[in-house]
């Protein structure tokens, strides 16, 4: 029997291929997990931004009614 043959042999291989083959996907796991987390802290970060840029239009917008209240009151008066 030629030595590729023998079962010690394939035993040998199959586990050698087997732990290659986890080896990769594990690799796989960890670039797609680290590019998930990236674009979701991306996308947290744009959600805070339009969050702050929502509370600055509002604000504005709050101060300019105020302001002409204050115009009319002295228009008024």
């Amino acid at each position: 029997m030629e030595k590729w043959q023998d079962p010690n042999v394939i035993a040998l291989w199959i586990a050698i291929s087997v732990v290659f083959v986890v080896t990769i996907l594990l690799f796989v796991i960890k670039i797609m997990h680290s590019g998930y987390k990236r674009m979701m802290q991306a996308n947290l970060r744009q959600a805070r931004l339009q969050v702050e840029h929502q509370k600055k239009l509002v604000e504005t917008g709050l101060l300019a009614q105020e302001r002409e209240r204050t115009r009319i009151a002295a228009d008024l008066h």
